[in-house]
């Protein structure tokens, strides 16, 4: 029941940046703001969903397993979460800096979480899992913090908002796609 709740809940405070921003991929008529608005949305989709997984693999380990470096896992998952809950509300006012709120979260949870936790077939699996192993994250985070700047300061703007929507396409076909067709073949 509490893992219930938890996934209402916070698929009830995504909800409304991913609406808004949803609503501006198709309202705005600048090209290059509803590219960006729409690889955002993406992005907000995938972190909605990444905190609701990440949170049950939470519940689900402390009910089973003492681990020592669980409690901290959870303080800095719940912290990335405000802070990307933070950033995708103050899109609303100013989408670059809400936006680079957001990715900062990512530098932040990928920089200290040490853990990775693996539920497969109710076999729960802790594994120490460092920055080095968190590398393709960092640098996907910091990818992204650059093209937010650089569609800020008005830097060829089309293109940046593209490669940030291109960049989000690319990142979940390589995650859900690409195990779907290595199952099937």
């Amino acid at each position: 029941m509490k893992i219930l709740l938890i996934k209402i809940t916070i698929a009830c405070l995504f909800f409304v940046p991913a609406l808004d921003l949803l609503t501006k991929v198709f309202v705005n008529s600048d090209l290059s703001y509803r590219f960006l608005c729409g690889g955002l949305l993406l992005f907000c989709l995938e972190q909605c969903k990444m905190a609701i997984i990440d949170l049950r693999d939470y519940f689900v380990v402390k009910t089973n397993i003492k681990h020592h470096n669980i409690s901290f896992y959870l303080t800095i998952l719940c912290s990335t979460i405000a802070l990307e809950l933070i950033g995708f509300y103050y899109m609303y006012f100013y989408i670059n800096i809400g936006a680079i709120i957001t990715l900062i979260s990512q530098l932040w949870f990928n920089s200290l979480a040490k853990i990775k936790i693996n539920i497969f077939r109710e076999q729960i699996t802790i594994i120490p899992w460092g920055i080095e192993k968190r590398i393709g994250e960092l640098i996907g985070a910091i990818l992204g913090i650059t093209l937010i700047i650089l569609w800020s300061l008005n830097i060829y703007p089309l293109t940046m908002g593209f490669l940030m929507l291109t960049m989000m396409i690319a990142f979940l076909t390589i995650k859900y796609g690409l195990p779907i067709v290595m199952k099937n073949s």
